[in-house]
């Protein structure tokens, strides 16, 4: 992974631009102090490969997540305050190596326009618009009140599919093969942190999307959200 812009980056909103192959997300953020990058691999191994709550714990309450894109996303992410920050990938190969950046002091930056919002709330539970046009710009934000992690991911379904049957299909026996109710058109955005968010540009076919984030839980044992039903139906006109 290769690092460009990031020279004399200041505090603030800045565009993200991510070019390759594949479909593994780039993700931005920063550790707290005395958590170093070594400690966090070994959790994301041990958190996301082995499912140990306890490694998904220290990765919720000793990270500050800001977001990040797939090869071919554009969008903004937010640096909230001066300091060093890190940008990752994680793939079937485990954390890449870290590009560590410094980022300056704060500067004043304006919010883009964006066409519809998808909230990140408590329950787990989503907020935000119901309709947005099939291309334009969204707003993803992680409103949840405790220290959480969320990501959100679309996917086009058939129209008419419902909640329950999206999450049946999770809670039920592994199958071979798309679910019944999935149609071509998806599209993520990375993972951020309580009280964070970023802007997403998206074009995508017109019709019915399921809203899912699949972030594991460590006080369910490491259970995905959309297991425990972050879930929610959305339209693109």
């Amino acid at each position: 992974m290769r690092l460009t812009g990031v020279d004399g980056l200041h505090a603030g909103r800045a565009e993200l631009v991510v070019t390759g192959k594949g479909d593994t997300t780039v993700s931005f953020g920063t550790l707290r102090r005395g958590y170093s990058w070594t400690s966090f691999s070994h959790d994301l191994v041990a958190g996301f490969v082995k499912n140990k709550a306890t490694a998904i714990k220290r990765i919720y309450a000793k990270t500050d997540a800001i977001g990040g894109l797939a090869p071919g996303g554009t969008g903004t992410i937010v640096f909230p305050h001066p300091g060093k920050y890190f940008a990752f990938t994680f793939g079937e190969k485990g954390p890449s190596k870290p590009a560590e950046f410094v980022v300056g002091a704060r500067r004043r930056s304006r919010a883009p326009h964006v066409d519809g919002r998808i909230v990140a709330a408590d329950g787990p539970g989503w907020r935000g618009s119901s309709t947005m046009p099939a291309k334009g710009t969204f707003l993803f934000k992680n409103a949840a009140t405790t220290k959480v992690l969320h990501f959100v991911e679309l996917q086009r379904v058939k129209e008419g599919t419902t909640v329950q049957e999206v999450l049946a299909t999770f809670q039920g026996p592994e199958t071979q093969g798309p679910p019944p109710w999935f149609m071509p058109g998806s599209m993520q955005a990375d993972v951020i942190s309580q009280r964070r968010s970023m802007t997403v540009d998206y074009d995508l076919p017109p019709g019915q999307y399921v809203v899912l984030c699949f972030m594991p839980d460590p006080k369910m044992g490491g259970m995905p959200h959309a297991l425990m039903g972050m879930i929610e139906m959305i339209h693109l006109t």
